[in-house]
């Protein structure tokens, strides 16, 4: 077994990492909020006198569009404050071993 060490992580590369997975958590929450916001509209649309046609439906597109760029931004940060906790830490313990095969 050749073992390996990985002594550091670098910042960047591993918080747009983050980010970009986070993207899709914001992508995936903006679906749902498309679909809810279109059956609440619907659904209360007749009843309501002051009604905004397709209001939900614009809230589920506005959300498709802005919790993707939100999320990745928050991730990217996150990934930052993330990757400067795993380089302190693979610092105090000298770094962590893994097994590589070919």
């Amino acid at each position: 077994m050749a073992y390996k060490r990985i002594t550091s992580v670098e910042i960047v590369s591993f918080s747009t990492f983050t980010g970009i997975i986070c993207s899709f958590f914001g992508f995936f929450y903006g679906l749902i909020v498309l679909v809810a916001g279109s059956f609440i509209s619907a659904l209360f649309q007749s009843q309501s006198e002051i009604s905004i046609p397709h209001f939900g439906a614009a809230l589920g597109i506005a959300a498709i569009i802005v919790l993707p760029i939100l999320f990745f931004v928050i991730g990217f940060i996150v990934g930052i404050v993330y990757a400067l906790i795993i380089n302190l830490a693979l610092k105090i313990t000298r770094g962590l071993k893994i097994d590589l095969q070919d």
